[in-house]
C-alpha cells in the first residue's frame, strides 16, 4: 500500500509542478473553457468560422444567381451546416483541451 500512496503523491506533485510552470492557479480562472491558451488552441477553428460567416452574409446580400429558392436553400445549407458543425466541434474541443 505504501507503493500506491507514493505513486499518488508523485502524480499530485507532477500536477502541482505543471500548474506552477504554467503560472496559472486553478483558482485564478474565472471560466476554464475560454482562457488565453484555449483561445489560442481553437483559433485554428475560429478563423474558418469567420470566413464561413462572411461568405454566408455575402451570399444573403448579393446572390450571384437569379431568384431561385432551391439554389438559395442549397447554397445557404452548404454554408450554414458546416458553420454549425464547426462551431459545435470548436466548443467541444475547447471544453476538453
Amino acid at each position: 500500500m505504501d507503493e500506491s500512496v507514493a505513486t499518488r503523491s508523485s502524480a499530485t506533485d507532477v500536477a502541482d509542478a505543471v500548474i506552477l510552470v504554467r503560472g496559472v492557479s486553478p483558482y485564478d480562472m474565472s471560466h476554464p473553457v475560454f482562457n488565453r491558451e484555449t483561445l489560442l488552441d481553437i483559433s485554428v477553428n475560429i478563423i474558418p468560422l469567420v470566413i464561413l460567416l462572411f461568405f454566408t452574409v455575402f451570399l444573403l446580400l448579393f446572390s450571384p444567381w437569379p431568384q431561385n429558392t432551391f439554389l438559395e436553400v442549397i447554397a445557404l445549407g452548404l454554408h450554414i451546416v458546416p458553420f454549425v458543425v464547426l462551431a459545435i466541434l470548436t466548443y467541444v474541443a475547447a471544453y476538453y483541451i
